[in-house]
C-alpha cells in the first residue's frame, strides 16, 4: 500500500458516505440529497462538502 492508494480509498469512502448512503437523521436522504434539497429551498448557505 502507498499513500496514493490510501488517499484513493479514503476518497471513495467519502463519496460513498455523502452520495449513496441514506442517513436516518436526514430523513433517509443521503447528505448530498439533503444538502441539495435545502439549498433549493434557500435554507442552507452554499459551503463545500467534506
Amino acid at each position: 500500500m502507498s499513500l496514493d492508494d490510501a488517499r484513493d480509498k479514503i476518497e471513495r469512502s467519502r463519496q460513498d458516505y455523502h452520495g449513496f448512503r441514506p442517513h436516518s437523521a436526514l430523513g433517509d436522504l443521503t447528505p448530498s440529497e439533503f444538502r441539495l434539497a435545502h439549498l433549493e429551498a434557500g435554507i442552507l448557505l452554499l459551503r463545500p462538502l467534506g
